[in-house]
């Protein structure tokens, strides 16, 4: 039966754009710490049991049940009331929540400026045929069923919520030097992260002299006050900039796009944990704008997010990209595991760096200078494969846990949808 057989009082909708308003449970309502006093009349009573409705505000929430005796609502709402002798205002207020609502308002949503459902296709919208003592008998037994389903809900949330504070602390031990004590134990042969410090220093020596590189500008010493934590003997505090052959962002204009190429301008929404992820709506560049913008890259660089967002990291795998200024890139030396860079880029202390360090212009956005300066606890590069490793196991346990959590919420999620549409399927 359609909803207009149930309706006992509606007032239609009255503009007036000098409306006080706040906010309530995602409702716009008047706000009654405003004197209305005199102006009572350019307001709708909404009472007890009574449905607000704005018709432009096309969502699950667009209808709003009161639960409170008396409430002054913005004219730009239109209100009605049901027969509850035939229809349990609870009951409908269920089922506008309900998938089946959304089939239904579709059938008679409009474009104006934004997407509308107008007053007629709400009035015509078919509610489920039945009697109010099976509606309440329904009730009964719904909200028994959702407040298990809100626990389980409180609770799977709460272990993916845990599952992260785990991700978080695995990689911030690992940087820490805890999760291979033992292993550094058992092999004290291996030479300190300072012998590999200035390998890497001669190596750029010796590719400056070769005009392959440009000399770089002396990065200061890394003082007590920038080292957060101890490291063991054996490791050694460097900046990020003494461990690449280069870093720098990419293009600040606007390439020519060409839709015919196979040339992308990736962002830093392309970067993954790992890839750089060629989305459908990525913009392809010609071959000659890819010639012009191209960089250096090889299997050793990485790309990070350096505004708009953080933690987004990719590898390069010799994909034909160009890269907006978003992120920025560096050339990892091969004595330096790109996997422990990329884990140290993904814990709270590169958050707490970022936050520190970034500056506002018309958005939050990192400096190359404080890349090159970021501090990075280097161990040897044996034992930066033996972290990755160990890392890599303990995420992959995690990630299961995750898994298994969000197929329980689905799983429920799920659930009460098929509760739902078998009732009002009716």
């Amino acid at each position: 039966m359609k909803l207009k057989n149930f309706i006992l009082e509606k007032s239609e909708r009255v503009w007036n754009q000098n409306i006080p308003i706040f906010w309530v449970n995602n409702q716009t309502w008047i706000d009654t710490s405003k004197d209305i006093s005199d102006n009572t009349s350019n307001y709708k009573i909404i009472r007890k049991n009574y449905f607000a409705y704005n018709p432009y505000r096309v969502n699950i929430w667009s209808i709003g049940l009161f639960k409170w005796e008396i409430w002054w609502v913005s004219p730009a709402y239109m209100v009605f009331s049901v027969d509850e002798n035939r229809l349990n205002p609870d009951f409908l207020f269920v089922f506008l929540k309900s998938p089946l609502w959304n089939i239904e308002i579709n059938k008679y949503t409009f474009w104006a400026v934004r997407k509308s459902l107008s007053l007629k296709g709400l009035w015509n919208i078919e509610i489920p045929n039945l009697s109010l003592e099976e509606q309440n008998v329904f009730l009964e037994n719904y909200n028994k069923f959702k407040v298990n389903f809100d626990n389980l809900s409180k609770v799977t949330d709460k272990t993916i919520s845990y599952i992260k504070q785990l991700k978080q602390a695995i990689l911030q031990e690992a940087i820490e030097w805890k999760l291979t004590k033992s292993w550094r134990e058992q092999n004290p042969w291996i030479d300190p992260a300072s012998v590999l410090l200035e390998k890497i220093k001669a190596e750029k020596e010796e590719l400056v002299k070769q005009k392959k590189l440009k000399k770089q500008e002396k990065l200061k010493e890394i003082s007590d006050d920038e080292i957060p934590f101890e490291i063991p003997e054996n490791w050694s505090w460097c900046r990020l900039g003494e461990i690449v052959t280069i870093l720098w962002d990419w293009l600040h204009g606007t390439p020519e796009y060409d839709l015919n190429w196979e040339y992308y301008f990736i962002n830093w929404n392309n970067l993954t944990d790992w890839f750089i992820e060629i989305k459908e709506n990525t913009k392809k560049v010609t071959n000659n704008q890819y010639l012009k913008y191209k960089k250096d890259l090889n299997s050793n660089t990485v790309f990070v997010s350096i505004n708009w967002t953080i933690w987004n990291v990719a590898f390069y795998n010799w994909e034909k990209v160009i890269l907006w200024k978003s992120a920025c890139y560096f050339n990892l030396h091969d004595f330096i595991s790109k996997y422990y860079i990329k884990n140290i880029i993904k814990t709270n202390y590169f958050l707490s760096y970022w936050f520190s360090k970034a500056t506002w212009f018309t958005i939050k956005n990192l400096w190359l200078k404080a890349m090159n300066n970021f501090p990075i606890p280097l161990p040897p590069l044996e034992e930066q494969k033996e972290i990755v490793k160990k890392v890599d196991e303990m995420m992959k346990f995690c990630d299961e846990l995750e898994k298994q959590s969000l197929e329980t919420k689905e799983s429920s999620e799920n659930l009460m949808k098929s509760v739902l549409s078998e009732v009002f399927n009716k």
